[in-house]
């Protein structure tokens, strides 16, 4: 049973998450979310709200949010190429850091996030080592249930279908179905009209760029000593 302190974090909101990610059976969505309770007391990413690798090497991991689409959900990005560490628990702390971060930006009647995966710079040994895809889902599905939105997939390689293989092994169909894969130039700007509405919305553009950046290797290398981008305007939201 969860502690007074506990049940005073759940909303109706959340219950109602984790029924629909049963199926509507109560009980099976009860046992999830004590199961979360606990889980978060012993996560020390949500603890501190910082990522320790991050904060030994500001460019260990590239996802970060950007901000709200159209829609009021914050969207996250991150591209393979603009990051250092390929350590799959380092991966998913970092994961579970900017996971909270949305949340936390989320306004009222807002329940999901969209996360945009770049995948220039991936190679054989992120497809080969599937520990992190598969953590992640996982993680996704049993304490963050019906919080993905949509993940948009950026220029997957032929060589993504072995960590493409391995992902669906545990993952929920509805899961599967959020998955939108895109490829070429064109996709960049399509995307971020897509999501922010406007090609000349301030998020909109620096999403083209940043895809633009990380696809020039000289670019990229001379902001590699500083820290990673965001939009004009954002505002992140601390931990309370």
């Amino acid at each position: 049973l969860m502690l007074p302190e506990d049940r005073k974090k759940i909303d109706f909101a959340h219950i109602m998450r984790y029924i629909r990610a049963e199926v509507g059976n109560t009980s099976k969505a009860f046992k999830r979310i004590v199961a979360t309770v606990d889980w978060r007391k012993v996560q020390t990413p949500i603890a501190t709200g910082t990522c320790s690798q991050c904060d030994k090497d500001h460019r260990a991991h590239d996802l970060r949010c950007i901000g709200e689409d159209q829609y009021n959900r914050p969207v996250m990005y991150n591209c393979f190429a603009a990051q250092t560490a390929r350590d799959p628990q380092g991966l998913l702390e970092h994961f579970t850091v900017r996971a909270e971060d949305c949340v936390r930006r989320m306004k009222t009647g807002v329940e999901t996030w969209v996360w945009i995966c770049d995948f220039e710079g991936f190679g054989l040994r992120d497809a080969i080592d599937p520990r992190f895809s598969i953590w992640l889902i996982q993680m996704l599905q049993n304490h963050y249930p019906e919080r993905l939105g949509a993940c948009i997939v950026i220029d997957a390689p032929r060589i993504f279908s072995i960590l493409w293989k391995a992902a669906k092994t545990v993952a929920a169909s509805n899961t599967l179905e959020k998955c939108v894969f895109l490829r070429g130039p064109e996709a960049r700007p399509a995307v971020a009209l897509a999501l922010f509405g406007s090609a000349d919305d301030d998020k909109a553009r620096f999403l083209v760029e940043q895809m633009e950046l990380n696809r020039d290797r000289n670019r990229l290398k001379a902001t590699w000593g500083n820290p990673h981008m965001v939009p004009n305007g954002f505002v992140p939201v601390p931990p309370s």
